[in-house]
């Protein structure tokens, strides 16, 4: 079950678009988060699924076109063996995703600069994909990020919840998914569409601009 079910991984999801469209709203919406780099912030929504991302397609074009597998075949020994097993794939896939490292990264910048490290690219970096991390973990039955990486490369928590595993409320879960992501880009998107075709829905610093030039 596993093999076939992790065989689907790639088909139904990697929702990186999800990630970074919830790091972005909560950017735009927490006054603090303001004090972090936009530019890694945003990446870090979207670097620890960067890794499994380039191995997937690099694997299925290696084994299709050097190895003649089919399809269904690749998909089933990328993603129910070498995502468990495999030495290489493990470390990429979870570097960027790991909590004890990107904890102690952030613990380590901290100390060493202070508060003042709130505003450099690498704090931001680390503590975004950290909550990346975080809702992976939650949101994996099985093939979450490893929890105790890179001490121990096989213990996942095991969530109740899977966000694309119907035996998991997978179909419950990307329903809301994406109607979070929908009511995110028209939340985002609206307001611009409506500034640049329509002029209206000045910001409140351009509206600032023109009484005090007045």
């Amino acid at each position: 079950m596993r093999t076939r079910q992790n065989t689907l991984y790639l088909l139904t999801s990697m929702q990186t678009y999800s990630h970074f469209l919830v790091t972005a709203a909560l950017y735009r919406v927490v006054p603090s988060a303001r004090q972090l780099s936009r530019k890694a912030v945003y990446w870090g929504s979207i670097g620890p699924d960067l890794a499994l991302l380039s191995l997937s397609v690099g694997s299925f074009v290696y084994f299709r076109v050097f190895e003649g597998m089919q399809g269904r075949e690749i998909f089933r020994h990328i993603y129910g063996t070498l995502f468990f097993t495999d030495p290489y794939w493990i470390l990429l896939q979870n570097t960027l995703q790991a909590p004890i490292l990107l904890v102690g990264a952030l613990a380590f910048l901290w100390r060493r600069y202070g508060r003042h490290v709130v505003a450099s690219a690498g704090f931001a970096l680390c503590l975004s994909c950290l909550f990346h991390a975080t809702l992976d973990i939650l949101t994996h039955h099985n093939d979450g990020p490893l929890v105790f990486f890179p001490f121990d490369w096989t213990t996942r928590f095991y969530s109740p919840i899977s966000y694309w595993d119907r035996n998991h409320y997978g179909d419950i879960f990307s329903s809301v998914e994406h109607a979070l992501d929908l009511v995110i880009l028209l939340t985002f998107v609206l307001p611009y569409l409506f500034r640049r075709f329509f002029g209206t829905g000045r910001s409140s610093s351009e509206t600032v601009s023109t009484q005090e030039g007045s």
